[in-house]
């Protein structure tokens, strides 16, 4: 039972993240990962983003350019190292309106390590690989198909 509890408490991060970022809430965005904890949206075309300083710098830089956004999330897959380390894989679908009524996102996926903390199980790194942009984003030619 512990390691189901692991899974899910695991499976939750993410489902926290988004909801941050769609309710314009930083601290739940942020307190998912470790305090060094890395994001990484480069194969975007956007950022890497150390610590929770620069995740908060971040969030603070571009949720205020969206009106909305909505992610659904599924297809965890987490395999553990040993009890306090674990990585994995995660969907997401994703839309965000921008102020000027634009719509930009498209269909990814996470690629994770996680640790146990005191706190908790925390994203340690977090890589995002585009799988199908939504047409006329800006990151519709993004997609790397040699490197998915």
């Amino acid at each position: 039972m512990a390691r189901a509890d692991d899974i899910e408490e695991i499976r939750q991060l993410t489902y926290k993240y988004f909801w941050g970022w769609d309710v314009d809430d930083i601290d739940a965005a942020t307190e998912v990962f470790t305090p060094d904890g890395v994001n990484d949206e480069s194969r975007l075309g956007s950022y890497v983003v150390r610590g929770h300083a620069e995740l908060r710098a971040n969030f603070a830089k571009y949720r205020p350019m969206m009106t909305h956004s909505f992610h659904l999330v599924g297809n965890h897959i987490i395999e553990f190292d040993d009890d306090d380390h674990a990585h994995g894989t995660n969907y997401f679908d994703g839309v965000a309106v921008l102020q000027d009524g634009s719509e930009i996102g498209g269909k990814h996926y996470f690629a994770d390590t996680y640790v146990r903390t005191a706190a908790g199980w925390r994203i340690a790194t977090r890589i995002v690989h585009p799988l199908m942009p939504i047409p006329g984003s800006p990151w519709e030619d993004s997609v790397p198909w040699d490197n998915v």
